[in-house]
């Protein structure tokens, strides 16, 4: 274990750290994404980032500050997403369920959170790639998605 390592294992949640230390998370993955391991958020056009789904409980006790690498694909992806999102919500309406994502969003429901706020700002774009945190402190970034 290096000393860099050995910082980063005091600053990452367990399952991170397990992941960061074989090598996942490293770096964001190069190349084009898969919609089941991306992230979603949306940019002004000065390139703003606006994010509205929630944090991941293990990543709030490490203050951390989010990065975030768009994919090469996000423009497909984004196709992708709306159509699975359409899909979804015309499921729930026809089992009577509905979920406001705009004023609840929910963790690991980026695509919804990030769809549905965009409707409510639409001078914002979707956008779709890699999203990663660095510690309070640290200067080791993990990539949990993408």
């Amino acid at each position: 274990m290096t000393n860099a390592q050995s910082k980063v294992m005091k600053q990452m949640p367990r399952d991170a750290w397990t992941n960061y230390y074989h090598g996942r998370g490293v770096d964001y993955k190069k190349g084009d994404l898969v919609i089941n391991d991306a992230h979603a958020w949306l940019v002004d056009d000065e390139g703003t980032i606006y994010d509205p789904s929630p944090l991941l409980p293990e990543w709030k006790i490490f203050e951390p500050t989010l990065h975030y690498h768009k994919a090469p694909n996000s423009e497909k992806l984004c196709e992708e997403a709306h159509e699975r999102h359409i899909s979804r919500q015309q499921f729930f309406k026809k089992v009577g369920w509905y979920k406001d994502y705009y004023n609840s969003p929910e963790q690991r429901e980026c695509y919804a959170n990030a769809i549905e706020y965009q409707k409510h700002h639409p001078h914002l774009h979707l956008v779709i790639g890699s999203q990663g945190f660095c510690a309070k402190g640290g200067n080791n970034i993990f990539w949990e998605f993408g």
